[in-house]
């Protein structure tokens, strides 16, 4: 995420740019809180081997790292602010974006599923090629270390299709927003991005600087940014070492007014250029250089050069004669360039030239306060915000590499969640492995006489037996399962049911009723 070659561009450039800090102490820092997770996983993949990964690793290994890591930091009473990105839904000015990381995970699904087993020739799950690869069934006679064909990018691989499903980010931000949550952090969603709502946290003086890993902040309006990796301690002193990037000093070193930043980030192409590109051909518009029209992305060094040649490095962008007036014939384009600058921090540039430009919103103020509720002091998954606003629901791809997208007791607890919710019709979309084509099913629920809404409203114990009779209908599903509880017996003096949970699915209806 952020912008191509920025953060090799910077860091050729460090000593003119960052400030060195030997004794880090004594502030509050906003951390992105997908950033945070993403390196947590990836550095705790790297101290195990791909065996440990494919058996599905181990979530408490998590919790111990993430622990061991923040431990040093509030001896130095460095306070952490977590911010997370909100729902999918939320934000549709990256719908191309989205598109094109879909198909760049399903190309890495498909050579982890050609390159990390040995060569078998099962049925193949459902939207997965018959052509490739697939995991061979488990068998008491096969050594383990003769089906894997163990390569040295195994771990990254199923780490970037989320394939391991105690490793997968989406999987792992309840549990890991609880650890946060014992550690005495603070979580918040943000209403638009985490990246934008964290650089309002530094302007205002809230937090004293970003940690995250996304180079988007090197961009913004008087930004202070540290990179994960770049946070040290001395193992003797306990001190806090890190490098603090200033955006003030990357534009006095590149000869930019640090409100020009956020042009320099429109040249060179980032997140939200593709969308305004292909709905509004703004890069065509704006003459921008031939290789960012076909390509959507700019060397950053020649982005810089053409910048200062075509408007010098003070003019404003917004100033220019024909800019101002596509801005001015478009309102929907003038929301969405201000959407770009607002993130950038330079949302005032936009409303000091169009008072009347305001952004796209997909919920309103009402509505967004009840998610926030929903997200931050309940926890919900963000699906549950696409199933109450959008009656939609994405199927992972993990469910379709192991076949259980028509799962019959999975479809039922996806079905139950949804009548707790409070619909009758979600339209269930997944994504082939193989072609990147988009199938969709149509779930129609039965009217729930128990919704979230209202849930404490009922006794606890209506809503203990709401969540039995919930869990049995599951069941009952599937006769394997159904035949495996009826022989089971649970040890005297134990509860009959607290939790079940998979993948986010069972667990977020037995949540509601019993909590």
């Amino acid at each position: 995420m952020g912008i191509r070659g920025l953060t090799a561009y910077v860091a050729a450039r460090q000593d003119a740019c960052a400030t060195e800090v030997d004794d880090l102490k004594n502030v509050t820092l906003g951390v992105d809180l997908d950033s945070f997770l993403h390196f947590a996983c990836r550095e705790l993949a790297n101290s195990y081997n791909a065996q440990w990964l494919l058996l599905g690793g181990d979530a408490r290994a998590l919790y111990v790292w993430v622990r061991e890591w923040m431990q040093p930091l509030f001896k130095r009473k460095i306070r952490l602010k977590f911010v997370r990105d909100p729902p999918g839904m939320l934000n549709i000015i990256k719908d191309v974006t989205h598109g094109k990381r879909r198909a760049e995970k399903a190309d890495k699904t498909k050579a982890l599923m050609r390159g990390l087993f040995a060569t078998t020739t099962p049925s193949s799950p459902q939207g997965v090629d018959d052509n490739i690869t697939v995991p061979a069934p488990p068998s008491t006679t096969t050594d383990p270390s003769d089906l894997v064909q163990l390569t040295a990018d195994a771990a990254t691989n199923l780490m970037d299709t989320q394939a391991v499903f105690a490793f997968a980010r989406k999987a792992l931000v309840s549990p890991f927003v609880r650890c946060l949550n014992h550690a005495g952090c603070t979580i918040v969603t943000a209403p638009t991005e985490a990246d934008e709502t964290l650089g309002e946290m530094v302007r205002s003086k809230a937090i004293y600087a970003v940690v995250a890993r996304d180079s988007d902040y090197l961009f913004m309006y008087k930004m202070r940014y540290i990179t994960l990796s770049s946070i040290v301690v001395d193992p003797s002193s306990e001190t806090v070492r890190a490098t603090v990037f200033d955006t003030d000093q990357l534009a006095a070193a590149s000869g930019l007014a640090p409100e020009k930043l956020v042009e320099w980030a429109i040249v060179c192409g980032n997140d939200f250029t593709p969308y305004v590109d292909l709905h509004f051909h703004l890069a065509e518009a704006l003459h921008l250089p031939s290789l960012r029209q076909t390509h959507g992305n700019y060397n950053i060094g020649d982005a810089l050069v053409w910048l200062q040649t075509h408007l010098g490095p003070s003019n404003n962008w917004l100033d220019d004669p024909e800019f101002h007036q596509l801005l001015a014939d478009d309102t929907d384009l003038l929301a969405h360039v201000y959407g770009i600058y607002s993130f950038y921090g330079a949302g005032d540039q936009v409303k000091s030239r169009f008072p009347h430009a305001s952004r796209h919103s997909v919920l309103s103020a009402a509505e967004w306060k009840y998610v926030r509720k929903l997200l931050d002091k309940l926890m919900l998954p963000s699906f549950t915000i696409d199933v109450l606003y959008d009656q939609r629901r994405s199927i992972n791809k993990r469910s379709m590499l192991l076949g259980l997208s028509a799962c019959p007791m999975l479809a039922a607890a996806r079905a139950g969640t949804y009548g707790l919710l409070g619909q009758t019709h979600v339209e269930e979309y997944e994504t082939c492995i193989v072609t990147g084509d988009r199938l969709t099913r149509t779930v129609q629920v039965n009217p729930c006489d128990m919704v979230l809404k209202t849930m404490n409203q009922h006794a606890k114990s209506k809503r203990v037996h709401k969540a039995k009779a919930m869990v049995l209908t599951w069941v009952e599903s599937s006769p394997a399962v159904h035949a495996a509880m009826a022989a089971w017996h649970p040890p005297k003096k134990q509860p009959d049911l607290k939790y079940v949970g998979y993948d986010d699915i069972i667990g977020v209806a037995v949540w509601g009723l019993i909590d």
